[in-house]
């Protein structure tokens, strides 16, 4: 868990994004671009999450619950976790 929690890439700045990209009627590709740069910053967050919970739990520091314990199988088979 922790080597894939090195690879995770931090957030994106959203506020300089949208400096850069400023949403405008005339340009909806800059619209798209933030709420996509929000959605896919919640994707990083709920995994950065779920890969410090499961280290606790392989650890024995918090409770493998059958969510971290399918996430630990899905990992180990190369499977993408459901």
């Amino acid at each position: 868990a922790l080597a894939i929690l090195g690879k995770i890439p931090a957030n994106f700045d959203l506020e300089f994004a949208s400096l850069k990209y400023p949403v405008k009627w005339a340009n909806s590709f800059n619209t798209v671009l933030c709420q996509e740069l929000l959605r896919f910053n919640t994707l990083l967050s709920k995994i950065r999450d779920s890969m410090l919970e499961l280290g606790r739990a392989v650890d024995g520091l918090a409770v493998m619950s059958r969510e971290l314990e399918n996430l630990s199988d899905d990992i180990y088979l190369a499977k993408i976790p459901k």
